[in-house]
């Protein structure tokens, strides 16, 4: 009885120092993202045009996300976007602003046809590569994750993020794209200055 009691307790310590140790490696903040707010931009050889896409047609879009989530892991720092379809010729746009900074410290590049992203420093230098994973169809989703290394190991981070999509259409290019915000169409959103876990 004696040996049962305490074998329970030290699985109990166990579970408590895990539970304790998970949630001290990682700093999360997320952002709902406004729907039906994709902006299609449409370049021909002569000029390109803008314009906002209603609820249907941000819809079919293929991109019109609903939800980011950022993590700021002791050794990488992922974002994650989620769909409630995601279409093919997808892909993420990411920035990472250091504490105090107006513009990007590093940007992300990645589309989902590729398992690797390019991840640029703020004088469009290649910094490394990151991974980028993903699922199309219904409640498809992206996720690139970056090395801290990479980002300078940066202690504490803000972060943005876009989705876009790409099709060639007859002698155009058509970009839909989704900046991701709980209240903007064009600007995405900042996270909350994330410490690393």
């Amino acid at each position: 009885m004696r040996l049962t009691s305490l074998a329970i307790a030290a699985g109990l310590a166990t579970v408590t120092v895990l539970g304790t140790g998970t949630a001290a490696h990682a700093e999360r903040a997320s952002i709902k993202d406004k729907r039906a707010d994709v902006v299609l931009t449409t370049m021909w050889d002569e000029g390109y045009q803008e314009r906002g896409l209603g609820r249907t047609e941000s819809k079919k879009s293929g991109i019109d996300a609903k939800l980011v989530r950022f993590d700021h892991r002791r050794r990488t720092v992922s974002v994650t976007v989620k769909f409630s379809r995601l279409k093919s010729a997808a892909g993420l746009s990411v920035a990472f602003y250091a504490p105090g900074s107006d513009e990007p410290d590093f940007e992300l590049y990645g589309d989902l046809d590729s398992s690797d992203a390019d991840v640029m420093d703020a004088d469009y230098d290649h910094a490394c590569s990151a991974s980028l994973k993903g699922r199309e169809g219904r409640n498809g989703w992206m996720t690139a994750t970056v090395k801290r290394s990479c980002l300078g190991d940066l202690p504490k981070v803000r972060i943005t993020a876009e989705a876009f999509r790409v099709v060639e259409k007859d002698e155009s290019v058509l970009i839909y794209g989704d900046a991701l915000s709980a209240k903007k169409i064009r600007t995405a959103q900042k996270s909350r200055l994330l410490a690393a876990g």
